[in-house]
């Protein structure tokens, strides 16, 4: 999937959860939706032509060591980097980044590469038929963008 894709699948995936956790304010619904993206974003920490790479520097390294799609796009990186900023945070930071995570996991899974879910463990690849960057992801896109506006409309 392309990115601004994996973007709105996020948003989706984040109005869908949101009243699994209490707001206080306009600003925990920010950090929210922050730590949404971080969590969409962190899969491509492997590619080495990933946007996130222009803002973050040493995140050049990683597409050197792990290949894409490889254990970034399995299920351990968001048990584990999930477990760790609830254990740090709290779930109001844990949930959002794994929401983020899975739903980017879950958009590849749908692509025809798709992803060895439980790499390293095993390389059995679960994919679907969207080829990236065609007109039925453009179709997708529009589509999500409508079902964030229903959920948003519906939860308020």
């Amino acid at each position: 999937m392309l990115a601004r894709t994996h973007f709105v699948f996020g948003l989706l995936f984040g109005v869908i959860f949101l009243p699994l956790l209490k707001f206080g304010n306009l600003f925990d619904y920010f950090i929210y939706f922050i730590f949404i993206e971080l969590g969409v974003l962190f899969p491509d920490l492997d590619h080495p032509k990933a946007k996130v790479h222009k803002k973050i520097f040493v995140s050049k390294i990683i597409p050197l060591i792990f290949s894409h799609r490889g254990i970034f796009h399995s299920i351990f990186p968001p048990i584990i980097l999930s477990g760790g900023l609830f254990y740090f945070l709290k779930e109001f930071y844990a949930l959002p980044f794994f929401v983020g995570y899975f739903s980017h996991l879950l958009g590849d899974a749908l692509t025809i590469q798709g992803i060895a879910f439980f790499q390293p463990f095993s390389n059995f690849k679960i994919h679907g038929l969207l080829v990236t960057g065609s007109f039925t992801e453009k179709i997708i896109f529009y589509s999500i963008i409508v079902l964030i506006l229903f959920r948003i409309y519906y939860l308020f």
